[in-house]
């Protein structure tokens, strides 16, 4: 009997083969799997929400025409938070070919399959060692993204979560009279917000912002406009994590400038004092690090016995490298491509006690 390898777009109806699909061959106790609704919420289709996922999947079909689900590429559209827009950006996600699977460059050809619809830039983030040459050849830009972390003056009694501390992290640093982090006032910030957020790679939107923190189902989180000299310079998105030691804050995203964070050391101090948090870190490509650094951030790069946790659940006490792989179109080749963890699927709930409702 004959059998075809077929490649597709996943439609809702695909759901429980691809669950089943993740079960077995990605992990037993992933999200998605234990949590279906946290799927349909990250792969929501923008223009067909009720009927299609935001997969391309692989089936083999046999003569008879029964089929079964063998590989599965998972991709987030941009315009999944903003339909409105005309924005093509998409970042990847979950990336498997059933080990069995004998069909050469399947993979590859999933990831063409995504590439004909011409989108302006593609990127990953959480690639490996595996898969950087095959991106390269494909004419992907690869690097890993930095890990950086603003402390608080003082040690807590319950300890740090990180360990190797410079006690440089920790020095005085001068307020800068000329920088202010406030809330977002809607009724005069909105336009100024959506312009920032279109002037970078990937382009974001005011109703991106909207979507995409304010009403997420499982994180509150938190958004500052950063003011130098009386003017927007960046928003900067954060949420509270709780770690074996105490929460810490975590930047998720920044539209705009991020390296005017470096003037934000002593307003951004004040606010891991109200909220009870060690530091707050950010992970982040295409931002000059160095300049954060001078500001009162320290890296592990700079740093040999630094070490800044990037889970808790479970608890990997290591520095994790995050690898990634970005290529943009020449519409967007003149921007400044500046990607962060939430930018792709590396801040989700990863067990079932991040599934908390915001209410």
């Amino acid at each position: 009997m004959s059998v075809q390898t077929v490649l597709r777009f996943a439609q809702k109806t695909d759901k429980t083969s691809l669950l089943a699909f993740l079960e077995e061959h990605w992990r037993t106790d992933h999200i998605f799997v234990t949590h279906p609704a946290l799927l349909e919420w990250q792969h929501q289709h923008p223009d067909r929400p009720d009927t299609d996922l935001t997969f391309v999947v692989g089936e083999m079909v046999q003569e008879d025409g029964t089929s079964e689900l063998v590989a599965a590429l998972g991709y987030m559209p941009i315009r999944r938070f903003d339909p409105d827009e005309d924005f093509t950006e998409i970042a990847l996600a979950i990336w498997k070919v059933r080990d069995d699977v004998q069909v050469p460059g399947l993979g590859i050809q999933m990831l063409k399959t995504l590439q004909r619809m011409k989108p302006a830039m593609i990127f990953a983030i959480g690639t490996s060692d595996i898969v950087r040459p095959m991106y390269q050849a494909l004419g992907y830009t690869v690097g890993a993204m930095d890990h950086v972390a603003l402390f608080g003056e003082t040690l807590p009694d319950r300890g740090s979560i990180a360990t190797g501390i410079p006690p440089s992290a920790r020095r005085p640093l001068a307020v800068d009279d000329a920088v202010i982090l406030r809330d977002i006032d809607p009724a005069h910030d909105v336009g100024a917000i959506d312009s920032l957020a279109k002037a970078g790679a990937p382009r974001k939107s005011w109703a991106y912002l909207v979507n995409r923190y304010f009403n997420h189902p499982y994180y509150r989180y938190t958004l500052k406009c950063v003011v130098v000299n009386h003017a927007l310079d960046a928003v900067v998105i954060w949420r509270r994590v709780e770690t074996p030691k105490g929460p810490i804050l975590r930047i998720v995203d920044v539209i705009g400038a991020a390296e005017s964070l470096c003037r934000c050391g002593a307003v951004l101090r004040d606010e891991l004092k109200k909220a009870a948090c060690d530091y707050i870190d950010l992970m982040a490509w295409g931002v000059d690090i160095a300049i954060l650094c001078d500001g009162g951030f320290v890296s592990p790069t700079d740093f040999d016995n630094l070490i800044l946790p990037n889970y808790f659940a479970p608890f990997v006490p290591k520095n994790i490298r995050i690898e990634l792989a970005v290529k943009c179109g020449k519409d967007l080749v003149d921007r400044p491509v500046r990607l962060y963890r939430a930018d792709s699927d590396q801040d989700r709930p990863a067990t079932p006690s991040d599934l908390v409702t915001v209410g």
